[in-house]
């Protein structure tokens, strides 16, 4: 059976399991407005079209996914248990045909591991173009002209963005990210970042949860600048043996070193006031990962996306901040970018927004 029919098929047990809802007679009213309006949502994916492109098929399962966990956390009463159940699985045939789906841009049979692809060379905190804090009044370049005929993409597919990101980011955000296409020849070493996040997943869900953020959001920073190592500050990458020395420098400021890696990365996290962010769209992340890391790119270097987001796709090429607001046109960024991360998570399930 081809990916299209599966997923026809998953959409049409979908409904029928939606439709027992809708119809059964010891279920709220609640509930059957909910599965209305879900059926009414799966049935205006249009199955008709031909899923011939990575992007739709992508986009239909995970709207199909979507749907069904949001229903399903409604479904608490006990005559609809078996539906749940029910619901349960079509969720994960959607999940295993996302990772079925995503081999066609991701080579291989499943995540490399970390043997099969050797680590980046940048694995240690990407140098900072601009840590100061950006007022969001401040006035910068965020719509260069060589930004200005992408794709717009709707909100609804990625999230209501708050209006805490600034207008003009966010738009540049939800077209880049739109447009956005792994470079053939990072597959792998993309593959093998998504395998280390996946390691630590436990440990990002904890501290997030903790604090209201993603777990991938904490585990993309993680790589930025860490590499995924437990020894080191979320903060910058120095080791945990010491406060930190860089940018920021002498954080923890409580308790003495060394540090436990949970709680440096509490107090990081913290530090940047993520624990007070509550848009976790992609415009809203994006946002955040990237003032992060500065904004010297487009307040200085506008015609270079940063690579702190993009590196590994369409939209990065070179130029990069060698050292703390020091800047080469012709180095190259060799991270995988906190944007073309997410761009894979979404695309294979392990994260929905």
């Amino acid at each position: 059976m081809s990916i299209k029919e599966e997923t026809e098929k998953a959409y049409r047990e979908a409904i029928d399991e939606l439709t027992k809802i809708q119809t059964n007679p010891l279920g709220t009213k609640e509930q059957a407005k909910e599965a209305e309006r879900a059926i009414d949502e799966l049935n205006l994916a249009n199955l008709n079209e031909i899923l011939d492109s990575f992007e739709e098929r992508t986009a239909k399962l995970n709207g199909l996914v979507q749907t069904l966990n949001r229903i399903s956390a409604n479904i608490n009463l006990d005559p609809t248990r078996m539906i749940k159940d029910s619901i349960g699985k079509i969720v994960d045939k959607g999940r295993e045909l996302l990772l079925k789906v995503s081999k066609e841009v991701m080579p291989g049979d499943g995540p490399a591991t970390p043997d099969a692809v050797e680590p980046d060379d940048d694995t240690l905190a990407e140098p900072s173009p601009d840590k100061t804090e950006m007022h969001e009044s401040e006035e910068i370049d965020e719509d260069p002209p060589e930004r200005r005929n992408l794709p717009k993409i709707s909100s609804t597919t990625l999230g209501t963005p708050s209006s805490r990101v600034p207008n003009k980011l966010k738009e540049d955000y939800e077209r880049l990210f739109a447009s956005c296409n792994i470079r053939p020849d990072k597959l792998a070493k993309v593959n093998w970042h998504i395998s280390e996040m996946e390691k630590n997943r436990d440990k990002y869900i904890s501290i997030g949860d903790e604090l209201g953020i993603p777990w991938w959001f904490i585990g993309a920073i993680h790589a930025m600048e860490a590499g995924y190592r437990l020894d080191s500050h979320l903060h910058n990458g120095d080791p945990l043996s010491d406060r930190t020395k860089r940018v920021p420098a002498g954080r923890p400021l409580d308790s003495d070193p060394p540090f436990s890696w949970d709680d440096s990365a509490r107090d990081a996290l913290i530090y940047m006031n993520f624990d007070q962010w509550n848009d976790w769209s992609v415009a809203g992340s994006l946002y955040k990962w990237e003032r992060y890391n500065g904004f010297g790119y487009r307040k200085y270097h506008p015609e270079v996306l940063s690579p702190y987001l993009w590196s590994y796709t369409n939209h990065y090429s070179k130029g990069k901040y060698v050292t703390d607001g020091s800047f080469n046109s012709e180095a190259i960024s060799r991270q995988c970018g906190t944007a073309t991360v997410l761009r894979v998570l979404i695309n294979t399930g392990i994260a929905i927004l």
